[in-house]
Parts: structure tokens; sequence; C-alpha cells
């Protein structure tokens, strides 16, 4: 197994020291997740074919001040009864489709690399009325990652006094970075795996309140390198 380490400094609004990992094995970690993929997906059905495409295997929401989220009616509650007792309890909620993504159950990205100069440029991300996406840049041994949530509506801002878009784009921490190999102009595709953590955006779906949230997003991918 070919395996190096090589330290960073990821630029960011606060540079801060990360690692850059070569692993060869992190090819066949997907080739394994890729077979978990609808038949759809796995056969090119869904694909623009100046695109190729990543595994999502997580992507989590947090909200960093609870105090923002406004209940429409905190005084519901739905119950189901227990047909041996019957007795009620809370009806189990259904997971969101956040919640409903992992190894054995994955969704799908596209992505797209490019060099541009000595630099390669990675875009991550799906977009159908709504989605999100990422810019990773490889440059030597340093990485920078920005992050972007997309809608059809005025429904998000970036800071508390900007005005409702429909994008916003923030600085991306890089929790983890692995490829299979070295990014160079030489080689013809590139594999690996990528972590990041966006910094806080505010969000007002899905409540009358305002959030303010960041999300974590786990993928795979595999493109070839133009």
């Amino acid at each position: 197994m070919k395996k190096l380490v090589i330290g960073f400094i990821l630029f960011t609004s606060k540079s801060c020291l990360a690692q850059y990992e070569v692993d060869s094995t992190i090819k066949y970690k997907y080739q394994r997740l890729f077979e978990n993929l609808p038949s759809k997906i796995k056969n090119g059905s869904e694909l623009d074919s100046e695109w190729e495409f990543g595994i999502l295997t997580s992507i989590r929401t947090d909200i960093l001040r609870k105090e923002d989220v406004v209940l429409a009616d905190s005084s519901i509650e739905v119950f189901k009864t227990i047909p041996q007792r019957g007795k009620k309890k809370p009806r189990n909620s259904s997971p969101t489709e956040e919640e409903s993504i992992n190894e054995k159950n994955p969704g799908f990205v596209f992505c797209k690399c490019n060099f541009i100069g000595d630099t390669l440029k990675m875009l991550s991300g799906i977009k159908v009325f709504s989605g999100f996406g990422i810019t990773t840049m490889i440059y030597g041994d340093s990485v920078r990652a920005e992050y972007s949530e997309l809608e059809t509506e005025d429904v998000l801002r970036k800071t508390e006094t900007d005005s409702l878009v429909k994008e916003v784009t923030v600085p991306a921490t890089i929790e983890k970075l692995i490829v299979n190999i070295r990014p160079n102009k030489t080689i013809p595709e590139l594999y690996g795996q990528l972590n990041i953590c966006s910094e806080g955006f505010y969000d007002t779906r899905n409540t009358p309140g305002v959030k303010f949230v960041r999300k974590y997003v786990k993928l795979y991918f595999r493109c070839k390198i133009e």
C-alpha cells in the first residue's frame, strides 16, 4: 500500500495546520461504494457527459444557534398505538433526506477536475431545483475549499444583515482529504475522499424563524483530469 502524509497550510479566513493524505487504496473504497448505487446511476444514464460523479456518504446540517429557531406549534404531539397494550407513545419521525444518506444507502454528486495553471480545481455537488457545491483548489501541498448552498427562492444569506438570496458561498474547513495519487497534469484521473465543514450562514427554510447553520459533507470522488 502506498501511503504518504503531506503537511500543508489550509487557506481559509484563519489559516491552520492540516493534513493532505495520499493513499492508493482509496480507489478501491470508491469502487466498493460504487456497487451500492442504483443501476441507473452506475450505467451513466443520469450523468451529463461532461461530468464524472462522486458518491455522497454523509451530509448533515448543524444549527449553531438553536434559540433562533421558531417552532410553528410546539404543543402538537403525534402518537401511535401499540396494539398489544393499547397504549400510546410518540410516533418515531421518518428520517430526513440527509439522515437517510450513508455508505449503505449513498447518494451521488457530480464531479469535475481541471488544471488552471499549476492549480487543480475540483468541483463537486448536485443541483436539481436546490442543492450544494464544493470547490476545492489544490496547489502543490496546499489546499483550500469553499461551500455553496443553492435554492430556487431568496431564502439564504451569508451574514445577518445581508439581503436574502438564492445562493451563498462561504469558506470551508477540509477535515480530511485523501487522494490515490499526488495530483499532476500527467495522470488521467483522480480518486479520493473529501470531508468538509462549512462556515456558518443563515437559512430561513422550513421554519418561520432564521437558522444560523453550517454543513458537514463527506464524499468520495472520481474525476478525469482535464
